[in-house]
């Protein structure tokens, strides 16, 4: 799992481009304040155990005294939980919903605690207490479900349309609750706007973390779904949008 320095690094690394830059030297000043290292010695065994993960992996030339890192695929997997919000906005609906009804009894609590864990790291909304809903299907879950002590009569997936009045928004903001996810990222794009008044000599490394607190909060909570199921006033586009713009103009040389 990854620490919360080892994600800041890497979400640092990817989102300002290092790991397509070439450095002459090794490019530690910025980045060291990210985790307090005092000395160079210790961003490298932090470095070092991150590419024992396989996270990363660097070449540091000898012979040319250039530097290079590179976010391996197992290393965005990481940080981004296989979610690349532009692909799952932009990813196509058949209009046909994907529901997951269970039936446990009150003695297996801990078996609907898990089942519960398991829904919400898959994105799904709450329709019901027992009734949860998702627009698309992943043929693995089948397998997550077969492997757990769940009774298989107990859990059902079913694919179906709503025949309600109510529109298909409608029936997302019954599922998720919007108005929190907006908030979450209204407060991301609030500390993003001050960034060109910031000076980050001596706060760098704190910044970085305020940042990366605030959108993990509501990138947790945001099933990103596609673009013609989000609400009207989404936040997500621009908070993401506006992210992307913060991390270009930090200097990390």
């Amino acid at each position: 799992k990854l620490s919360f320095k080892s994600r800041a690094l890497l979400e640092v690394i990817l989102n300002t481009g290092l790991d397509t830059l070439e450095f002459t030297m090794f490019p530690t000043r910025r980045l060291m304040q990210i985790g307090s290292w005092s000395e160079n010695r210790q961003f490298k065994r932090q470095l070092r155990s991150m590419r024992k993960n396989g996270w990363i992996v660097w070449d540091d030339s000898k012979e040319t005294g250039k530097w290079v890192l590179t976010v391996t695929e197992k290393g965005k997997r990481a940080i981004t939980e296989d979610i690349d919000p532009d692909e799952r906005w932009a990813r196509s609906w058949n209009g046909k919903w994907i529901f997951i009804a269970f039936d446990l009894p009150a003695s297996k609590q801990s078996l609907r605690r898990e089942l519960l864990d398991w829904l919400k790291i898959h994105r799904f909304g709450r329709l019901q207490d027992s009734l949860w809903v998702t627009p698309f299907f992943d043929s693995s879950w089948k397998g997550d479900l077969a492997s757990s002590k769940f009774d298989p009569s107990g859990v059902s997936f079913i694919e179906g349309v709503s025949f309600a009045k109510s529109t298909d928004r409608d029936f997302v903001s019954k599922s998720w609750n919007f108005d929190e996810i907006n908030h979450r990222y209204e407060r991301l794009i609030t500390f993003h706007k001050a960034i060109q008044n910031r000076d980050f000599d001596n706060n760098f490394g704190n910044w970085i973390h305020q940042e990366n607190a605030l959108w993990k909060d509501a990138f947790e909570i945001d099933p990103f779904l596609p673009d013609e199921l989000l609400p009207n006033k989404y936040q997500g586009k621009k908070a993401f949008a506006i992210r992307r713009a913060s991390y270009a103009q930090l200097k990390l040389q």
